[in-house]
């Protein structure tokens, strides 16, 4: 009688060291992913951290763009002069006002006013919030026999400082009146506004709690020469 035999396949495995092996490679696979994303979420933090004061002074200076870019000439038509004045306000740097007249607004449909609007910023206090705050006052029908009272927009936060500076061609000055300057304006203006920065301490070695931001803007009746902005940049030591 012949006995047939069989095979007996066992089924290929990992030992039990080299699965302690794999757990401990998967550990620190594990752990080199989370610090590799934690330090990525903590850049992204400290990005937006230091992103966020510009955030905030960026419709400030697009404001202020669409104003001055339309400027009126101070002897035109339905204008009238361009005033701009150095205020001290207590510990901050400058509190400055600029008051003028121009034809940046938009009537809505059936709106009684023009495009020529009368245009003023300066600082004020927010008392609900306890901030000081950058105010644009605007009065749009500037025709009308009675006195109306301009309206009011609260258009930045946590102001510490509102500089304005105006280039006659040759130097930064610290005020501009158009009536004492032959009726025109300034070659340029530059705007520094600065802010509140809680965060900065936080995500940088700086201890000064202000962010400091500049901008120049050319203005249409201006000098037109095309090496203006130039001058002003050499005027004022640099970009702004």
């Amino acid at each position: 009688m012949q006995i047939k035999r069989t095979k007996t396949y066992f089924a290929a495995g990992f030992t039990l060291l080299e699965l302690i092996i794999a757990i401990a490679l998967m550990n620190v696979i594990a752990v080199a992913l989370y610090s590799s994303m934690r330090i990525g979420f903590k850049t992204k933090e400290s990005i937006d951290a230091s992103l966020e004061p510009y955030r905030s002074v960026k419709p400030i200076f697009e404001f202020i763009r669409k104003d001055l870019t339309s400027a009126m000439n101070p002897d035109g038509i339905l204008a009238g002069a361009f005033v701009g004045e150095n205020v001290p306000f207590g510990d901050m740097q400058d509190a400055d006002t600029l008051s003028f007249y121009s034809t940046a607004y938009q009537p809505k449909e059936g709106e009684i006013a023009s495009n020529v609007i009368n245009v003023e910023y300066g600082i004020g206090t927010d008392y609900e919030r306890d901030q000081v705050v950058l105010k644009r006052f605007t009065e749009k029908n500037i025709l009308t026999p009675t006195a109306i009272d301009p309206d009011e927009e609260v258009i930045g936060r946590n102001i510490t400082g509102f500089d304005i500076q105006y280039f006659d061609g040759s130097s930064w000055l610290d005020t501009w009146d158009s009536s004492e300057q032959d009726n025109s304006l300034p070659w340029g203006v530059k705007v520094t506004i600065s802010i509140l920065d809680e965060n900065r301490s936080r995500y940088s070695q700086n201890d000064d709690p202000y962010r400091y931001f500049s901008r120049i803007f050319l203005l249409p009746f201006g000098n037109q020469d095309v090496g203006a902005n130039d001058a002003m940049q050499q005027a004022s030591g640099g970009p702004g």
